[in-house]
């Protein structure tokens, strides 16, 4: 609350230019709702090369939300990739946002049961991501259903920003927010539930060798 409080601004998406190829402002350069600056370090990982938009989320996007717009490249049907990033350039953001700040307290909110406070919360982010002739209608929601639209917009707002394997990690401890990952490669279906062990990066057998305080199970 007291971030949303303090002097920073959402970014109006109508402000943007659609024609540049990296339309965010940097810091430093006009981009009000950086609160804090980093880059992470999987940019390799994540570079257009390798991580590609499916089809069903960038078509979960309302047309009049210039998020569709400003986030991706999508000449290619078949190639869409991400170029929405903070870092002004093709360098990713992975540091604090007010956007996240908002996402946050919506869901608290509506954690506690403040459903329509943390909603308006919400739909203030919304106002500013949707073109200014559009109306964005927020249904009057039960709480979960409240729970899984803010969730939903959170997955879609910070896109690449580093943070969807710890949503991960922490909604899959709940039931109702738990998520089956499913992926094709190679012709092959990969599945992965949670709370799988996968989740867990083991620890590297090098250090388990030259380790005086880590046993290895015999």
């Amino acid at each position: 609350m007291k971030t949303i409080q303090a002097d920073h601004t959402l970014l109006n998406y109508n402000s943007l230019d659609p024609n540049l190829n990296f339309p965010f402002p940097s810091y430093g350069s006009g981009n009000t709702e950086i609160l804090f600056y980093d880059m992470p370090d999987y940019a390799e990982l994540i570079s257009e090369t390798h991580a590609k938009i499916p089809d069903v989320f960038y078509n979960s996007f309302d047309q009049n939300d210039l998020r569709k717009i400003l986030f991706f490249r999508s000449e290619d049907p078949e190639k869409i990739t991400f170029r929405g990033t903070y870092g002004g350039n093709y360098v990713d953001f992975s540091g604090l946002s007010l956007d996240e700040s908002y996402l946050t307290l919506a869901e608290c909110l509506v954690r506690q049961g403040e459903i329509n406070q943390g909603m308006s919360y919400l739909k203030k982010l919304l106002t500013s991501r949707f073109k200014r002739e559009s109306t964005v209608y927020i249904p009057v929601l039960n709480q979960q259903e409240a729970l899984k639209f803010v969730l939903n917009e959170r997955k879609k707002e910070l896109l690449f920003r580093g943070v969807r394997w710890m949503d991960l990690r922490r909604l899959n401890l709940s039931e109702e927010t738990a998520i089956v990952l499913h992926r094709n490669y190679e012709g092959k279906e990969l599945v992965l539930n949670p709370n799988d062990v996968r989740y867990i990066f083991p620890i590297p057998q090098s250090v388990l060798l030259n380790s005086d305080v880590i046993q290895i199970p015999r």
